[in-house]
């Protein structure tokens, strides 16, 4: 027997809902109504389309179903089931593409999913509806059969039937392979998501297989159409909870999993629910684990119970913790739609580097008071002097030794204002880049003797030994002259101003395979680790007993340290309190290639220094 199609449609449209099969088609289908419905608030979730098109496939398969269980002649259950698999062919098709857009991020090929989605399943329909013409999908003694008060087909099974049953198990396989690839590198965001969707593609084969070799039915049918609904239905249920498919939600997930900021997320009685990798890593000395009570942790246990008491409406304070500072966001989870909350998000956000330029920035400023304050002191001192001597010159009646003795006095504070406004252009030139070098070639024996020579006057107040080593042989480095003078000078002066009163100041030098060394030692006060950084501030001095006393603006050594660093070498110390200090100063050695370089420089510029001149 073959389906009559001069039954359809009017003789085979009944629809007996009294059936419970037919009533659960009609309730399966429902949820499928919901799942599309649904699904159509998600329009950015990747294999949008393909989902839809599954859900209009699935419903035809069903109903489908439903027509074949209400009509009772052979003809028209035949005629059913032949329309049905339309849908039985459309159906793991879209899930396979589904899968393949979601799961991997890849757009299905338009070729491929034309065939797919319309070649192949009217081909297949049509060989069913042909079925009459070539008896190859069902033999001709397919009959009817009566059981349990039920009448159904027995259908005899042509070759065609085995042939496209084998085609769509090969689809369904392609489904389970691609549902499972992603559990084996998922990142832990989307693990669970991809474990879930693994299941519900695994489900409608299991029932398949439930069916053939347990006989497991639903209402009586085949429980395959079924498992592919509940597949469905399962899938936007897990996006209606906002949590699995909607690639915000998973967005979303994935920032919680990959936020450098730790976040706890905990419930109404303080026990901790999730915590993210940034959080365990943070508190991987507590060992915290969901459940554990954070209200006992160190750190942030005041917070937690703060939280517990009052919600949010406090300024949760900064909290100190691994060598971190961070402040406390708070955020409530509420029941959707409702007030009830659920618990708390407490997210901390790393304010540590904007807490030490706070502290950067303070110290700046407490160092531009104090050298405003120096400089000021340093301007007025001079000053002071230099308008006493006009003044007491002015009066006249001064022997020719006074007058003489003012003019010095003039001449030596004219030239320590020079001094300090010299060091606060170079300072400016610095800070602009405009910090310019005349480099040649350049011995440094003796220019430590000018330096020695010129230094030697500082020590009318005090008696100092002054000492020059050298190898006697030339140590010649690529220098500026009156640069690297200038901090020959400035390191012997803090020497001359730091030593004691009979004291020692020495200078030696010396070379290694690459570098040519000065160090410059005294028998003064000394220098306590801890104010190293102080040393070569910009507006800082290292404070000591008597260091007012002693004078100076405080840019001397850090201007020095910058001309070092464009000579390509270095100045550091060596200091025991009470003892005294030795500076040392490390420049590279002249190289004899260096010599074309530094001339081809100088041709360059040479232009630029006759436009000076």
């Amino acid at each position: 027997m073959i389906a009559d199609l001069n039954a359809f449609p009017a003789g085979c449209l009944a629809f007996d809902l009294r059936d419970p099969a037919v009533l659960t088609i009609v309730l399966t289908c429902g949820g499928l109504l919901f799942a599309f419905l649904r699904m159509r608030q998600y329009p950015n979730t990747l294999g949008h389309r393909w989902f839809q098109i599954g859900i209009g496939a699935m419903a035809l398969w069903l109903v489908a179903i439903g027509l074949q269980i209400s009509n009772d002649s052979l003809s028209c259950k035949m005629l059913w089931e032949e329309v049905a698999w339309f849908g039985v062919v459309l159906m793991p098709t879209v899930w396979a593409f589904f899968l393949y857009e979601y799961a991997l991020g890849r757009k299905v090929n338009r070729l491929l999913g034309l065939a797919g989605t319309l070649v192949a399943p009217v081909l297949i329909t049509a060989g069913t509806l042909t079925n009459a013409y070539h008896g190859q999908f069902y033999g001709l003694d397919s009959h009817l059969v009566t059981e349990n008060g039920r009448t159904f087909v027995e259908f005899s099974l042509g070759p065609l039937y085995y042939i496209v049953v084998g085609y769509l198990y090969a689809v369904v396989a392609v489904g389970l392979a691609l549902a499972f690839i992603p559990t084996l590198k998922a990142p832990a965001a989307v693990r669970s998501f991809v474990k879930k969707l693994l299941f519900l593609t695994s489900l409608p084969v299991l029932a398949n297989l439930a069916y053939m070799l347990g006989g497991v039915t639903v209402a009586g049918l085949d429980p395959a159409p079924f498992a592919f609904s509940v597949s469905l239905v399962g899938l936007v249920w897990l996006m209606a909870d906002d949590r699995w498919v909607d690639i915000t939600a998973m967005g979303r997930e994935v920032l919680f999993h990959n936020s450098t900021d730790p976040i706890l997320i905990i419930g109404l009685d303080g026990r901790l629910c999730d915590a993210s990798p940034a959080a365990r890593r943070l508190f991987a000395a507590d060992r915290l684990r969901p459940g554990d009570h954070l209200t006992q942790t160190s750190d942030i246990g005041q917070l937690v119970q703060r939280v517990l008491c009052d919600g949010s409406d406090f300024v949760p304070p900064t909290i100190q913790r691994g060598g971190y500072s961070f402040v406390p966001r708070i955020y409530p989870i509420d029941l959707m739609h409702m007030k009830s909350k659920l618990g708390w998000i407490i997210t901390l956000v790393d304010v540590t580097a904007q807490e030490t330029a706070l502290q950067q920035a303070r110290a700046a400023d407490i160092a531009k008071t104090q050298f405003l304050s120096t400089v000021s002191h340093e301007l007025r001192t001079p000053l002071t002097v230099i308008n006493g001597a006009i003044r007491l010159m002015n009066k006249g009646n001064l022997g020719a030794d006074q007058v003489e003795r003012l003019i010095k006095m003039t001449s030596d504070n004219a030239e320590t204002l020079a001094k300090l406004v010299d060091d606060l252009l170079d300072v400016q030139r610095i800070d602009n880049e405009g910090f310019k070098l005349k480099r040649e070639k350049l011995d440094l024996n003796p220019l430590a003797e000018t330096a020695l020579s010129r230094i030697q006057s500082y020590q009318s107040q005090k008696f100092i030994a002054f000492s020059l080593e050298t190898d006697g042989a030339a140590l010649c480095v690529d220098g500026d002259p009156q640069r690297l003078g200038q901090v020959l000078a400035n390191i012997l002066s803090n020497a001359i101003k730091f030593s004691k009163d009979p004291g020692e100041v020495r200078i030696r030098l010396s070379r290694t395979d690459t570098t040519a060394e000065i160090r410059i030692s005294d028998n003064g006060i000394g220098i306590p680790e801890e104010a190293r950084d102080t040393v070569f501030g910009r507006f800082t001095q290292v404070e000591s007993p008597g260091s007012r006393t002693r004078g100076g603006s405080g840019l001397g050594m850090h201007i020095s340290r910058q001309i070092l660093r464009q000579h390509d070498g270095t100045i550091d110390f060596e200091s025991e309190v009470g003892k005294g200090t030795t500076f040392i100063v490390t420049l590279p050695l002249w190289q004899p290639q260096e010599a074309a370089l530094v001339q081809g420089e100088d041709d360059e510029a040479a232009p630029m220094r006759k436009t000076a001149s």
